[in-house]
């Protein structure tokens, strides 16, 4: 501890610095992209020590919380749905089993009903995958459909739990 608070002493920018880059790692290892909020605190603050502000230790401590404090709710603060310019989110219309979605999120599973694709293998107890639009998903059988081949066409008919999709066989 008195090695940091010798080197907050000659250098405190390297301190914040250092907290910006757990704060990266953090951010790489859990891949939760709202840590990059107190990074860029971190980084404000370190700039200001670089250039002569020097505050002290618990006004620099202060300014980062509040700097991300700030950061994250502004954002959220900022978009309405009125103001939520989001393509293919219609918050006025109610998905996922009646409830709406969150603001800033977009549904993309819901826009693939009616869509055609063809099945990446066999399906095991209706249970498959399927292709569609350049990606890959998990899909299940309509109820009294026996199999599907792979390579087979399939009509994307709903979406089962947000990430599912029911498909139907069609004919070759």
């Amino acid at each position: 501890m008195s090695t940091l608070l010798a080197l907050y002493t000659q250098a405190p920018y390297w301190v914040w610095l250092g907290t910006a880059g757990v704060f990266v790692i953090l951010a790489l290892v859990t891949g939760v992209r709202s840590l990059i909020w107190p990074v860029l605190a971190a980084v404000v603050v370190a700039g200001g020590d670089l250039f002569g502000l020097r505050l002290p230790p618990t006004a620099e401590v202060a300014l980062f919380l509040a700097l991300t404090t700030v950061a994250f709710i502004l954002p959220k603060w900022m978009t309405t749905p009125h103001s939520a310019n989001v393509p293919g989110l219609d918050v006025s219309r109610p998905r996922n089993n009646g409830k709406p979605h969150e603001m800033g999120t977009v549904d993309r599973t819901s826009r693939l009903v009616g869509r055609i694709g063809r099945t990446t293998g066999e399906f095991a107890n209706g249970v498959g995958r399927v292709w569609i639009e350049g990606a890959e998903w998990a899909a299940e059988l309509e109820s009294g459909e026996d199999g599907v081949p792979p390579e087979a066409p399939v009509r994307v008919t709903r979406v089962v739990g947000g990430v599912r999709l029911q498909v139907q066989g069609l004919d070759r």
